[in-house]
């Protein structure tokens, strides 16, 4: 009888090394799911960095671009001003002479 129980305590703990075994798995196995999001999200946020980036240079530059066409049309405006004047000016002095 002291044989048996024995061999029941001897199963009882193959069993419970055998569930420690898997649970211990298991937990590797998330580990590593884990470990691969984590490197996924960070080339992700690495990407999206990059891409703010760009869009940061691309809107500055149009900010730029933007600058510079306000001040051409500011200097055609005033252009066109001077040359409306001019033309009234003539327009006047040829109504004068009439």
């Amino acid at each position: 009888m002291a044989a048996a129980n024995g061999n029941g305590k001897l199963d009882i703990l193959i069993d419970q090394v055998g569930r420690l075994t898997e649970g211990l798995t298991d937990i590797r196995q998330t580990i590593d799911r884990v470990a691969q999001t984590t490197e996924r999200v960070a080339q992700t946020t690495e990407r999206v960095a990059q891409t703010t980036e760009r869009v940061a240079q691309t809107t500055e530059q149009q900010e730029q671009n933007i600058s510079r066409l306000a001040t051409l049309f500011e200097q055609q405006s005033q252009r066109q001003a001077e040359t409306t004047d001019r033309l009234v000016r003539i327009v006047e002095g040829l109504l004068e002479q009439r």
